[in-house]
């Protein structure tokens, strides 16, 4: 991955700088610029943001990256979104999903990658991507494995195709799908499924740890957690890996 500017979201929880730590692993020692800022809930957690500034800054001193807080100590989600423009990706933890996709949310705020971390891992050994036959999705998976170039030549990749062959996405669109997949991914495999079925798909595919989902099936503009779907629903929540969401 070449120089990149990542935005990091952190909460007032502690467990939040798994943030800028995956953002620093996504860089792979690369230059790069990783700017943090906090979501406040309270004002009165001020030390606690202090500590964290001080604790990251001294562990990321020497990278090739830049590490940034900005402003000193958080500011609103709206002011955030408007930070997200101008970022090539951006990553959260699971608490702040909720906030950042309210229907006031600026739709070119949306435009980056957004990745969730749910806590500490390690590095991306696995590429987990679901497909929903749609062409609206093809951009956004395109975007990902350019974005992140580095980790799918390294890593193993799956797509999961579900509702293939749909009306909208014909078969020949699926064929040069995963010949522009293949371009980038060293290491690729390919499930089709009749429909979204995540428990058939978590029988077909060990979901480790060290895991990223790619899924350019979300439309995250505007939509409530009800809306997600229910694969990618329980990656979330049954406590998995990190997932990437385009």
């Amino acid at each position: 991955m070449s120089s990149k500017k990542i935005l990091a979201l952190l909460s007032d929880d502690a467990s939040s700088a798994c943030s800028v730590d995956f953002a620093f692993r996504l860089l792979n020692d690369n230059e790069g610029l990783v700017v943090a800022t906090f979501i406040p809930e309270h004002t009165e957690d001020a030390d606690h943001r202090k500590e964290t500034i001080s604790t990251l800054a001294n562990r990321y001193e020497n990278r090739s990256a830049r590490l940034v807080f900005r402003p000193g100590f958080g500011m609103s989600m709206e002011e955030a979104l408007i930070e997200a423009q101008f970022a090539d990706i951006v990553i959260l933890v699971p608490e702040l999903l909720e906030k950042l996709i309210t229907p006031n949310s600026a739709e070119a705020a949306i435009t980056s990658p957004i990745v969730l971390v749910p806590g500490p891992t390690e590095n991306v050994q696995r590429v987990l991507i679901t497909h929903d036959g749609s062409r609206e999705s093809v951009p956004r998976i395109k975007q990902f494995c350019q974005i992140l170039s580095d980790t799918c030549q390294k890593a193993e990749v799956t797509l999961v195709e579900f509702n293939h062959n749909s009306d909208q996405f014909n078969l020949q669109e699926e064929k040069l799908l995963i010949e522009y997949l293949r371009g980038h991914c060293a290491d690729l495999g390919v499930f089709k499924v009749g429909e979204e079925s995540p428990e058939r798909i978590l029988e077909l595919i060990d979901f480790k740890k060290d895991t990223i989902l790619v899924s350019g099936t979300l439309d995250i503009l505007g939509k409530s957690l009800h809306h997600i779907p229910s694969l990618t629903n329980q990656l979330i929540y049954g406590e998995k890996s990190p997932g990437f969401f385009v």
